[in-house]
């Protein structure tokens, strides 16, 4: 689906950045908070200048008129929203 959106929509724009460091887990079933919080720290807080700015470049550079913070894109299949492939 997403494949077929790209190819279909020329001002459709989809590129990775890492945002989210996630969890820093101390084995499979528990979180280390304070590791966490300091991964996050390092990862968006202290570069935050550093990121917006990159952003505020890249979306300048495509001429975006509609951002959508989408982690995961999960559509349903062309036939139930009715688009022809």
């Amino acid at each position: 689906m997403l494949e077929w959106l790209k190819d279909n929509s020329p001002r459709l724009f989809i590129r990775k950045v890492l945002l989210d460091c996630g969890a820093v887990q101390a084995d499979a079933l528990t979180v280390d908070r304070l590791a966490s919080l300091k991964m996050y720290s390092e990862t968006a807080v202290i570069p935050r200048d550093s990121i917006l700015a990159t952003e505020v470049e890249w979306l300048n550079s495509i001429k975006a008129d509609l951002v959508s913070p989408i982690i995961n894109l999960k559509l349903p299949s062309p036939e139930l929203l009715m688009i022809p492939f």
